[in-house]
């Protein structure tokens, strides 16, 4: 994943915690900054090409919070970004061109007091009359100085093949000890999906040489092997195919698949809410109110449930599946197969959405589902109430209502991005 995917997935969720919660002026905070990362490519894309441009300044759009009456408004506003932009290869007639080591430093004009950010970026790869083209690796280091005191943290952003700056053909990896490459997102995840030893160099090489036959329609084709989807059809190998054109469901059949990984982790589920509901028996007054929300809030039979609804909402039909099968065979048009894991004390979904020809065509990111785990103070009512609020917003608050089970995965169908 490149730097503005991060920016805007970033953006999104800092944006809303729940989407019962989501209003519509919460909602155009997602857009500015969408709009403000449109203009900062594109005005960074023109500067990359060229060598003798090494610092530009973008004026870009920001929202103000109005709340001078009840009625919550938003007021555009602009804050200046400072790119400086080095380039450590050579350069032919004007335009960066061949391999070499680009850094480019991002300083915050927005930020106020006695508290300034930059963001730095290296990324090493081949540049192509002007055009960032192949395989490109990089890392990032974002600093924050607050009282002059600089604090500063770092990481390895990965690889990812290129088409252009800020074009990417694929997913971002990390090279692994044994060559193979492992998707960035999929770190630590059951659904890990690696590409074979040599797979994005392969790629890389194809896309210079097509590049270079004069070919404009620059394309990969990657196939991986996805821990959550190997899962169902055992030994299959699922080609990465993510198109960024929405599908329609509205007159597809789609298929509701818990990988096994995600039954496992229900069954520990089960367990463990168990367990909280039995050691908070003997509670009264208000907590045990609180207490009997929780037990019927947190069914875990509402988990498919109030999944299977909401995408009923927007397809022709949804059904629960037990494997790709019916896929196969052409029972179904699409298969949504979700993944749910254990992270420490959190749950979290996310899957993917298989084509018939066992395509991925679309992920689902992975988002917070619910936990039972490190609960305290069994006898206080907040804490009841609070599980009892967070499974009624996530899994419904009845059973005939479309709860925000997939938070990510609401939005996609409800603007149309699947």
């Amino acid at each position: 994943m490149n730097k503005y995917q991060v920016l805007m997935i970033c953006g999104f969720l800092l944006a809303a915690g729940s989407v019962s919660a989501i209003t519509p002026e919460e909602r155009a905070i997602i857009v500015i900054p969408q709009r403000a990362v449109k203009l900062l490519l594109e005005a960074e894309s023109r500067a990359m090409e060229r060598c003798d441009t090494t610092r530009i300044v973008v004026s870009l759009p920001i929202v103000n919070m109005d709340t001078k009456s009840n009625d919550i408004t938003w007021v555009d506003g602009t804050y200046e970004e400072t790119v400086t932009i080095k380039w450590s290869g050579a350069c032919v007639e004007g335009k960066r061109e061949g391999e070499g080591v680009l850094n480019w430093v991002e300083a915050h004009a927005h930020d106020t007091g006695d508290t300034k950010s930059v963001s730095q970026w290296r990324s090493e790869g081949r540049f192509v009359k002007g055009q960032r083209l192949g395989l490109w690796c990089w890392t990032q280091t974002f600093q924050i100085t607050q009282g002059g005191k600089p604090t500063s943290d770092g990481s390895d952003g990965g690889c990812s093949v290129l088409a252009g700056h800020g074009k990417p053909l694929t997913d971002n990896y990390r090279k692994q000890a044994d060559g193979r490459w492992r998707r960035e997102f999929d770190e630590g995840s059951s659904t890990d999906s690696y590409l074979a030893a040599g797979t994005l160099e392969a790629q890389s090489a194809k896309i210079l040489a097509d590049a270079a036959a004069g070919k404009t329609d620059l394309k990969v084709a990657l196939v991986v092997q996805s821990r959550a989807l190997d899962d169902l059809v055992p030994g299959s190998k699922i080609v990465l195919a993510l198109s960024t054109v929405p599908i329609s469901l509205k007159d597809k059949r789609v298929a509701i698949v818990l990988s096994s990984q995600t039954v496992r982790e229900l069954e520990r589920f089960k367990r463990e809410r168990q367990a909280l509901i039995d050691a908070s028996a003997g509670l009264s007054g208000k907590a045990a109110t609180e207490r009997a929300k929780f037990i019927q809030a947190s069914n875990p039979n509402r988990f498919l449930i109030s999944i299977i609804k909401l995408v009923k909402k927007y397809a022709k039909d949804a059904q629960p599946a037990d494997d790709l099968t019916g896929l196969q065979k052409g029972d179904f048009d699409y298969a949504l197969v979700l993944d749910w894991k254990s992270i420490k004390s959190f749950e979290s979904v996310g899957g993917f959405l298989v084509s018939r020809d066992l395509k991925a065509v679309k992920q689902i990111f992975e988002e917070p589902s619910g936990s039972t785990k490190n609960t305290v103070m069994l006898d206080n009512s907040r804490t009841m109430e609070q599980l009892a609020e967070d499974y009624a917003a996530r899994w419904g608050d009845d059973f005939d209502s479309v709860s925000s089970s997939g938070f990510y995965l609401y939005y996609m169908l409800q603007d149309g991005r699947l």
